[in-house]
């Protein structure tokens, strides 16, 4: 944290000739707007795992003790850090604690690789990084009491201390349908909490209860082109996030996405440096218009959201650089997004061309290539440009503008 505060301003070098961007951390979307336009690069805070703000004995995390289960004393001691630290984050945004030129965090990721003992975490580990790390403790709960204390805690509006939203990425399949169930509650009060899957991808499955029953078989993954794997986003799923009016965003992961059939064919090109780019668009697009599928069909069973009835409003890029273990190998930093996003409008256009009948968006869970009349009736009259335009950038300045401001994040004082 101190780190990218200290990181702020002009880079050394060039940067005083304008040829390298200067850094900065905004708070809200007014301030993100104001640099619009100028060499700057904007970041908002985030947060990967809330046990980064925790304090855990660690003869507690070696076990597999649920957390209800610990000594008193261990429950206290975990339980005071994170309520402690939780308080001082949140306050941080308004400058009214110890921190007053603070950030706050837009959102953190509720749970990472390991248990936290406030929710189930889903498998992440797979081939030889799952025989090196035992990820068994946790995996797979719902929410402890202490998690849903938690929940509670960060959605909390104060004058004083703004809303931090959730990412879902990493809970397990029965932490995320509990989640589900509580913003929809809170959603029904009058109270919108959109949900964020912020670097993720599609399993093509039909909803959790199929995730749970498929347990990450690697057999299936053996015949699949997606990873079936359950972190990965169900049906299910998408309309809950569509519903809350949330953010998909989808992570450009050579581990997570793709099952073994991918694998296969890449191996096959990779020698071959166009036709790996052009298989990497195909799994990406394949991703995109699955969610944007599934949301239509929603829609047009007369299902409900919040916000607008657009299921393209849900996509997003989530590059996942700064965390990613194997990324595309033809696209592997941020300095590879202005190429990925010529590949991909390159794809769109020419799905009709000869070279291109091997690397054709697929129709999931069937996996056959999707005929050009049902992308082109997906597109909604969007032209290649537009499309990749609102996955890069544009869906994610529009969610920000409705979410990340204090009229949303902040309780409003008694006038």
């Amino acid at each position: 944290y101190n780190y990218l505060k200290d990181s702020q301003g002009p880079r050394p070098g060039d940067a005083a000739v304008g040829s390298i961007p200067e850094f900065r951390l905004v708070r809200s979307f007014a301030e993100l707007e104001a640099l619009e336009g100028r060499p700057v690069i904007c970041g908002i805070l985030s947060l990967e795992g809330l046990h980064g703000i925790g304090r855990y004995p660690k003869k507690a995390l070696r076990g597999a003790t649920p957390f209800e289960d610990l000594m008193p004393e261990e429950q206290e001691a975990i339980r005071t850090s994170l309520f402690r630290n939780l308080d001082t984050i949140k306050m941080a945004g308004r400058g009214t604690g110890s921190d007053p030129d603070g950030i706050a965090p837009f959102f953190v990721t509720f749970s990472h690789h390991m248990n936290n003992f406030l929710a189930g975490h889903a498998r992440s580990f797979g081939g030889l990084l799952s025989r090196v790390f035992n990820q068994q403790p946790g995996l797979g709960l719902g929410f402890s009491a202490l998690g849903e204390e938690m929940v509670g805690r960060l959605l909390e509006r104060r004058e004083d201390a703004g809303r931090i939203l959730i990412d879902t990425k990493h809970l397990s399949l029965k932490a995320r349908g509990e989640y589900y169930r509580r913003v929809g509650n809170m959603r029904n009060r009058g109270d919108n909490v959109p949900v964020i899957a912020s670097h993720t991808a599609v399993n093509g499955l039909a909803d959790l209860a199929t995730a749970a029953g498929n347990d990450n078989d690697p057999r299936i993954e053996r015949r699949s082109y997606i990873s079936r794997f359950s972190i990965n986003l169900t049906d299910e799923d998408i309309r809950e996030i569509l519903k809350s009016d949330g953010l998909i965003g989808i992570c450009m992961h050579d581990g997570r996405m793709p099952g073994r059939k991918f694998k296969r064919k890449l191996k096959a090109v990779r020698a071959y440096r166009e036709k790996a780019k052009r298989l990497y668009a195909q799994l990406f697009l394949t991703n995109v218009f699955h969610i944007v599928r599934v949301g239509e069909a929603y829609l047009a069973s007369g299902g409900r959201v919040a916000g607008s009835a657009d299921p393209w409003k849900t996509v997003a890029l989530g590059s996942d650089n700064d965390g990613i273990v194997d990324p595309f190998d033809t696209y592997r930093t941020a300095a590879d997004f202005p190429a990925f996003r010529k590949k991909l409008i390159e794809a769109l256009k020419t799905q009709e061309r000869p070279y291109m009948r091997e690397f054709r968006i697929l129709s999931l869970p069937g996996e056959v290539p999707m005929p050009a009349a049902e992308i082109a009736r997906l597109m909604n009259g969007q032209t290649p440009e537009e499309v990749v335009d609102r996955i890069f950038y544009g869906n994610v300045r529009h969610f920000l503008k409705k979410y990340f401001n204090d009229a949303y994040r902040y309780a409003q004082p008694i006038a």
